[in-house]
C-alpha cells in the first residue's frame, strides 16, 4: 500500500488530501542547501478540514479544562501550546507542539506513533524519517508555501547584498 493510503486509511480520509512536500518533492532543500539524501525526511501535508476540526476538538476539550480547573502546566508546555496555538491561528496544526497535558498526550503519542510505524525502513518510502502536519485548507498550504519562499528570498537577497 503506498504512503498516502496509508495516511489516508489511519485519519479516514481521501489520499488526494496528502501531499508530499519540501526536499522530498524538491529533490533538494533551499534551505539547508543540500540535495535530498539519507539523513533528510520525508514531510507530508495533510489538507483537510475534517482532521483539522477533529483535531481543534480536542484542543476545545482542552482549553475548557485549562480554564474550569484553572489547571497549571509547566512553562516548557505553556510555551509550545501556546506555539500550536500561533500556528493553528495560520491553519496549520503542528502535533509536535501538543502539549502533553490532560487528553493531547493520548493524541499526541497516537500521531507519533503512526508516523514512527511507517517511517526509518517500516514503509515503500525507505529508510526516512516521516513528518506530517494539517493544513485547515488547500489555501493555508499555499499561503504558508509562499510565504516561506518570501522569507528565502529576503534571506537570500540579504547574503547576496553582504557577500
Amino acid at each position: 500500500m503506498n504512503l498516502r493510503k496509508k495516511i489516508a486509511k489511519k485519519f479516514d480520509i481521501s489520499f488526494h488530501e496528502i501531499y508530499i512536500t519540501g526536499s522530498a518533492k524538491l529533490g533538494f532543500s533551499p534551505y539547508k542547501k543540500t540535495e535530498f539524501s539519507y539523513e533528510s525526511d520525508i514531510d507530508v501535508a495533510i489538507v483537510s478540514l475534517d482532521l483539522f476540526d477533529k483535531i481543534m476538538e480536542n484542543v476545545y476539550e482542552y482549553q475548557m479544562r485549562l480554564r474550569e480547573v484553572r489547571y497549571s502546566i509547566p512553562e516548557r508546555e505553556t510555551k509550545m501550546y501556546h506555539k500550536f496555538l500561533e500556528y493553528g491561528a495560520i491553519g496549520w496544526m503542528r502535533p509536535d507542539l501538543l502539549p502533553y497535558s490532560f487528553r493531547m498526550k493520548s493524541l499526541k503519542d497516537d500521531w507519533f506513533n503512526f508516523f514512527t510505524s511507517i517511517s526509518y525502513g517500516k514503509s515503500e518510502v525507505g529508510n526516512y524519517k516521516v513528518n506530517a502536519g494539517v493544513f485547515k485548507s488547500y489555501k493555508y498550504l499555499e499561503q504558508y508555501t509562499f510565504s516561506s519562499i518570501e522569507s528565502l528570498k529576503i534571506k537570500l537577497d540579504i547574503v547576496a547584498d553582504h557577500g
